[in-house]
C-alpha cells in the first residue's frame, strides 16, 4: 500500500482521525446556529464600527503618542489581535453612519481596518486634535452634537483634565 503523502500518517484515514479528535465540531455548529440567529435580528449586522482610541505606548519602538480614528470593516471576526486590544486603548465606539458605511462600500475595501492617526506634537494639541476629530464628525456626516458631547467628556476622562476646544466652529460652540 503507498504511503499518504505526510509522512506522519501513514493512511489519510489516521490523518482524518486526529484531525477529529483535535477539532471541536460541536462548539462550531454552536457558535454558527448563533451567528445565523443574530444575523436574522440585526439586518445591519455588517455594519463597520468607528473607533477613537489613544496609541498604547508600551512597545520600545512607539516613541509618539497619537490620537486615533479606526473604522473596522468587520467587527463579526473574531481575530487574535485586535485594533482595540493591542494597538490602541480604545475610549470610545460608535455604529458608522449610513453616509460613512456608502463611503466605504465605493472603496471595496480590502483590509480590516482604516486608520486616521493624529500625532499629539506642539502644533496639533490634544484639543485641536480633538476639535478638529468633533468638527469632522458633525459637519461631515451629520452626526449630532449629544455624539459630540459624549465623545469630548470620553477623551476628558482618559486625558484627566477638562479640554479647551477650538470654537471657531459653530457646531463645536454648542458644545460648550
Amino acid at each position: 500500500m503507498a504511503t499518504f503523502p505526510n509522512s506522519l500518517y501513514e493512511t489519510p484515514e489516521e490523518w482524518l482521525r486526529e484531525f477529529f479528535d483535535k477539532v471541536d465540531l460541536v462548539r462550531i455548529y454552536k457558535k454558527t446556529v448563533e451567528t445565523l440567529h443574530y444575523r436574522e435580528l440585526n439586518p445591519d449586522w455588517e455594519r463597520p464600527v468607528v473607533m477613537y482610541g489613544i496609541r498604547k505606548t508600551h512597545h520600545k519602538c512607539i516613541k509618539k503618542q497619537e490620537i486615533a480614528v479606526i473604522i473596522d470593516l468587520m467587527p463579526w471576526q473574531d481575530r487574535a489581535r485586535m485594533a482595540e486590544t493591542h494597538w490602541y486603548k480604545i475610549i470610545y465606539k460608535r455604529p458608522a453612519t449610513d453616509l460613512e458605511w456608502d463611503e466605504m462600500k465605493l472603496k471595496k475595501p480590502t483590509r480590516r481596518y482604516w486608520i486616521w492617526s493624529y500625532f499629539i506634537e506642539k502644533g496639533w494639541a490634544e484639543e485641536r486634535i480633538v476639535s478638529h476629530i468633533i468638527k469632522d464628525d458633525i459637519a461631515e456626516y451629520g452626526l449630532s452634537c449629544d455624539h459630540g458631547k459624549r465623545l469630548l467628556h470620553a477623551f476628558e476622562k482618559f486625558i484627566g483634565r477638562k479640554l479647551k476646544l477650538d470654537c471657531s466652529y459653530t457646531s463645536i460652540q454648542s458644545l460648550i
